[in-house]
């Protein structure tokens, strides 16, 4: 990358130096390179050069205004991408440490609710989650820890956010969100997570998936 700048930057001012000495090569060329003390042929040549100089200078402010207009608009566009997913990280980190909190607290026979929650639907299908059993359990977990659906939810919609971009930093901070659920509650607490939010939905949430991609078949 540095190289490829560099080879920019000595292209740049080439072509500078090149527009700006062709129009004295060709003075040169034709009148000669002689210092004359005609002030008739200073005044000829101050006004052919202004003539020539004028518009060429014109045209290169207006494109280092140009470039000044286009890199403000790069330097504000990136000030929003940061500040836009530092947003979103500590959003994530509240969702899951909410989550954390759930899948730390008791349920029913004095399990911990991350057990019951992996141990029902981690590897459940499609099919086995729109079933009655599976779906009450569902409903009693939601009752009961209703921070479950709300923050996975809530962290599914931050998700969604950063990942319409495909480029830095968004594309960057959507991988590292995927990764830090899984490291806080294992892919099959994630997964156990996603069929959850689809049984107690019954369907109706209509997500892609990012850790049961069996549910978006």
């Amino acid at each position: 990358m540095t190289n490829v700048y560099k080879k920019r930057k000595v292209l740049v001012v080439t072509l500078l130096l090149t527009i700006l000495l062709f129009p004295i090569g060709v003075y040169v060329y034709n009148f000669g390179f002689v210092i004359l003390d005609d002030h008739q042929r200073w005044a000829e040549m101050g006004s052919a050069m202004s003539g020539i100089y004028g518009p060429i200078l014109t045209i290169l402010t207006l494109l280092v205004l140009i470039f000044q207009l286009n890199l403000q608009e790069k330097l504000n566009r990136h000030t929003y991408d940061q500040a836009y997913v530092q947003e979103a990280r500590a959003d994530i980190n509240f969702y899951l440490d909410q989550l954390s909190k759930a899948f730390a607290s008791k349920f029913e026979d004095d399990k911990f609710v991350g057990q019951v929650l992996t141990d029902t639907f981690a590897y459940s299908t499609k099919q086995e989650l729109l079933t009655s059993p599976l779906i009450e359990i569902a409903k009693a977990l939601d009752k009961h820890h209703s921070s479950l659906l709300t923050s996975w939810a809530a962290y599914y919609s931050v998700l969604a956010g950063i990942g319409v971009h495909q480029r830095y930093p968004y594309e960057n901070a959507h991988i590292a969100a995927r990764n830090k659920a899984v490291a806080l509650f294992s892919y099959a607490g994630c997964a156990a997570l996603d069929n959850f939010l689809f049984a107690v939905s019954e369907e109706r949430l209509k997500i892609p998936y990012a850790f049961a991609s069996k549910l978006n078949e």
